[in-house]
């Protein structure tokens, strides 16, 4: 298959840690990215914080 560029990984990250904290409300809502790459070494990462749409909860059936 095709292989991911490091930008699409990262947002595929961003976005599977914005669905954590919307499972989890006690979940904090910064990170960090650290990248691991042969040629960089590693790198860490500046703190993020996601900003979640919260509207989207009365769409859970599950949500009380």
């Amino acid at each position: 298959g095709d292989k991911l560029s490091r930008p699409e990984a990262e947002a595929i990250l961003r976005k599977a840690l914005e669905l954590t904290i919307y499972h989890d409300c006690c979940a904090d809502n910064d990170f960090e990215l650290g990248v691991v790459d042969a040629e960089e070494g590693v790198v860490q990462g500046k703190q993020e914080t996601i900003i979640g749409d919260w509207s989207i909860a009365e769409t859970n059936c599950q949500y009380e």
